[in-house]
């Protein structure tokens, strides 16, 4: 399809969206350490994350074309499975947004250096990012998992 990354550093996820378009998304991992962090006070990662670009896989014409809007949809990339989801069936999630969590390959390495994970969700219009989790100096733990229940599949007799 003729692209290449245009970070050293960049996670490229594969999502098939419910409109039955597959889309690729780009996701650009953390830049220098040329930064200090406001709440440690220690050197940190920047953040690229704002930078994610989403781009509709055209099997046709066999190019990518980009995308700056998910419209009623939101998506969620991270380690776990890449999902793409119709905010008509899941009310309290933000349109046009993509949530995210630390996907970072030695993110053990990551906390012994005292980096912040880079989890929360961003705003494709304006390409701000809310953390959706307090940021913890030494945190030891893998990201978090989204998980999404499937309405089709749950069983309305224990839900009623």
């Amino acid at each position: 399809m003729g692209r290449t990354k245009e970070y050293a550093c960049e996670r490229i996820y594969i999502v098939h969206a419910p409109c039955g378009d597959l889309l690729q998304v780009w996701k650009p991992q953390e830049g220098n350490g040329n930064r200090v962090d406001e709440i440690t006070g220690f050197p940190a990662l920047v953040s690229n994350t704002q930078n994610t670009r989403i781009f509709r896989v055209d099997t046709v014409a066999k190019k990518l074309v980009q995308i700056f809007s998910l419209d009623d949809h939101v998506l969620f990339i991270g380690n776990n499975q890449t999902s793409c989801l119709g905010v008509s069936e899941y009310p309290q999630l933000k349109a046009n947004h993509v949530y995210f969590t630390d996907d970072f390959e030695c993110l053990s390495s990551k906390s012994m250096w005292g980096l912040r994970l880079d989890i929360g969700v961003l705003n494709l219009e304006d390409k701000s990012i809310d953390e959706i989790v307090a940021p913890r100096l030494f945190l030891k733990c893998r990201a978090p998992v989204f998980l999404v229940p499937n309405p089709s599949m749950m069983n309305s007799t224990l839900h009623g």
